[in-house]
């Protein structure tokens, strides 16, 4: 399953359909159970990337999440750098402000740290409906998808760099071509001045200049 995944990332699939196909991969065959993958972001929290099976409300509570100490199960992934496994979230006392997940059907929480490099960038979670943990088939199953999120986060960063610089360059451009028009402009008004002609037609001839290279439909 998660070559054809791998295959269709060769073939450039987008980003985001590569991370909710990764989702569906890890929950696929277990009913009652939710995937996502977590960015953490500049601001220090963590944002829902994706979320296979999960309903409105718990897509905006899993949002509500910050890796802050103690934050809970999934929030303290990020800052431990360490698997985080929560067989209820009811009563594990590092899950106090993610109980509120229990009113969405969750119970046991299960997240892996997403690496680059030696850099935590987000989290691979899987939560189930029955409490209790995950055995070493599920285990493994989580270390291949947090390995394959954190390419998929890196392709993601890549992609954010690239456009970025392509709407800086957009920009240059066009403050280029600005600059080449005021000029043209400016050239066009000396050449008139240097007609000497009298004040009305000077300023008649600098507002038809205005209208035909300055871009406005009307100047007086």
């Amino acid at each position: 399953m998660l070559t054809g995944l791998l295959r269709d990332m060769a073939a450039g699939e987008s980003t985001q359909r590569l991370m909710e196909q990764l989702c569906a991969i890890v929950r696929q065959g277990a009913a009652g159970r939710i995937a996502c993958v977590m960015r953490l972001g500049p601001d220090g929290r963590l944002h829902l990337l994706a979320a296979a099976g999960a309903a409105p409300a718990l897509v905006a509570a899993l949002e509500e999440m910050a890796p802050e100490p103690w934050a809970g199960s999934c929030a303290g992934a990020p800052q431990d750098a360490a698997p985080v496994l929560a067989a209820d979230v009811r009563h594990d006392p590092r899950c106090a402000e993610q109980r509120a997940l229990a009113a969405h059907g969750i119970r046991a929480f299960w997240c892996l740290p997403v690496r680059q490099g030696g850099r935590v960038v987000g989290i691979m979670a899987l939560c189930d409906a029955a409490p209790g943990l995950p055995g070493p088939a599920w285990l493994q199953l989580l270390e291949q998808a947090a390995t394959i999120a954190g390419s998929l986060l890196r392709l993601l960063e890549l992609q954010e760099v690239q456009a970025a610089q392509q709407e800086a360059q957009c920009r240059q451009i066009e403050q280029m071509q600005r600059l080449i028009g005021f000029n043209a402009m400016l050239a066009k008004v000396n050449q008139l001045a240097a007609g000497r002609p009298n004040t009305a037609a000077l300023y008649e001839g600098i507002c038809r200049i205005a209208v035909v290279l300055g871009g406005l439909r009307l100047a007086w």
